[in-house]
């Protein structure tokens, strides 16, 4: 399982890297199905979780996003990784705007990038940075591309400056 894993996380990688969010979620997500051998710890958990909960954002899969926030739920706080909490909120904030509750999405957005910032995860918080939407943000989060020189991340980052909502 956990070889399955890893190669299942780098296709969902490079996919993400092509930017084909479809095929980033059906790779990743095949790696949570290896989740409950594994645990929510292993690495190959702690990266996909995430592209996959992106590319459902992205996709507008809100229905997908809640079933990743229920697969993390399933597990004790303590066992959840704590970039895997704060991405779990980024979740739920993309869950409350899109469901109209935008005071709550903002206090979600708040919650998860007071904590990426505390850890410090610097290309998650740009992520999340993107994902509130605030213009502000943008800087900060094409400044963090630049310097960890994450591609798909500086392709997001473009096409924002750009004006453009892929």
């Amino acid at each position: 399982p956990q070889e399955l894993a890893s190669v299942a996380m780098v296709d969902a990688a490079v996919a993400s890297t092509l930017g084909d969010d479809a095929g980033t979620l059906r790779q990743a997500r095949g790696v949570l199905r290896y989740a409950p051998v594994l645990g929510v710890r292993a690495e190959s958990t702690t990266w996909s979780w995430p592209m996959a909960a992106r590319a459902a954002r992205s996709l507008g899969e809100a229905s997908v996003v809640t079933e990743l926030i229920e697969v993390l739920d399933a597990h004790p706080i303590g066992h959840i990784p704590p970039v895997l909490r704060a991405e779990r909120d980024v979740a739920r904030a993309y869950v409350a705007k899109v469901s109209g509750n935008a005071e709550e999405a903002e206090q979600l957005y708040d919650k998860a990038i007071n904590a990426l910032r505390a850890f410090p995860a610097p290309y998650h918080l740009a992520w999340a940075l993107l994902d509130r939407g605030r213009p502000e943000d943008l800087d900060e989060a094409t400044a963090i591309a630049d310097r960890l020189g994450a591609g798909p991340l500086a392709a997001e980052t473009a096409r924002r400056s750009a004006g453009i909502r892929v």
